[in-house]
């Protein structure tokens, strides 16, 4: 990913938290599709376990959602998250969104990435 693109979600991300807005924002990486990922139409796959954490395969659209804390909190330390899984899921939820969250209220920003997996089946 050019660097161009990165300074964008950023400030995309920021702009937000500006706004007063600590609700989490899902960027695409690649709005027109991502390279490599052509002819690819089948839908993203959610698995939900008992504790309610989902798992997620089939991505064809990757992104990076956004956990900016609001002015007041913020500390100036920021996170990318890359959620585990084997590379044939992603456990979205416990190595992804609820820990950007809980990084997010200390006032550190995080940044969640969804990504393509190159183990998953088919």
């Amino acid at each position: 990913m050019k660097i161009y693109a990165l300074l964008t979600i950023s400030a995309f991300c920021l702009l937000m938290s500006e706004r007063g807005n600590a609700q989490a924002n899902e960027v695409l990486l690649w709005p027109k599709g991502a390279p490599g990922s052509e002819g690819k139409t089948g839908t993203e796959v959610s698995r939900t376990t008992g504790n309610g954490e989902r798992f997620l395969n089939n991505i064809h659209k990757p992104s990076i959602t956004c956990y900016i804390p609001l002015a007041d909190k913020a500390t100036g330390i920021a996170v990318i998250i890359a959620p585990g899984g084997g590379h044939r899921e992603l456990r979205i939820d416990g190595e992804g969104y609820w820990l950007a969250k809980k990084l997010q209220d200390k006032g550190i920003a995080a940044f969640v990435l969804k990504y393509r997996l190159a183990n998953e089946p088919n």
